[in-house]
């Protein structure tokens, strides 16, 4: 079969579907080389072996650096999640488990002021909300004094 009847078969196009093949010189890698009159490819008399041996040392250098790089990525990545679950913890569950003890202790005194005081558990209430607000305030006062 000719060249032009392969074509047609193949759909029109080169016996390769690999557009990125048709970019590179192939003739880099070859020794005297020289165009052939009817035919796609080049002749040579050998093969480059230092042209050779530079592109496979490439491709080995550029798959290193690509592992490197992944590598680096993922250990970012891990520290990034590492610092997130500290933050949430922080910024969250560590706030919400401190709030809830103080509001679990004043649902714990308001059943028992109203049990056993009655009408004065209002202001047994009240007074245990302040007391509370007062504590917290002194703690956040004292939290600052020593961040400073």
């Amino acid at each position: 079969m000719a060249n032009d009847e392969i074509a047609d078969r193949d759909g029109g196009g080169s016996s390769t579907d690999d557009a990125s093949l048709t970019s590179i010189d192939f003739g880099a890698f070859l020794t005297d080389s020289s165009s052939l009159k009817g035919v796609d490819f080049r002749s040579a008399s050998g093969i480059n072996v230092f042209r050779v041996a530079q592109a496979a040392l490439g491709a080995i250098v550029f798959a290193w650096a690509w592992g490197v790089n992944a590598l680096i990525a993922a250990i970012s990545e891990s520290y990034a999640r590492l610092v997130d679950g500290i933050g949430d913890f922080i910024g969250t569950g560590l706030i919400e488990a401190t709030l809830g003890l103080g509001i679990t202790a004043i649902e714990g005194v308001w059943t028992f002021a109203f049990s056993e005081f009655g009408v004065l558990s209002y202001p047994v209430a009240l007074v245990t909300v302040l007391a509370t607000l007062y504590v917290a305030e002194r703690g956040i006062t004292t939290a600052q004094e020593v961040l400073r």
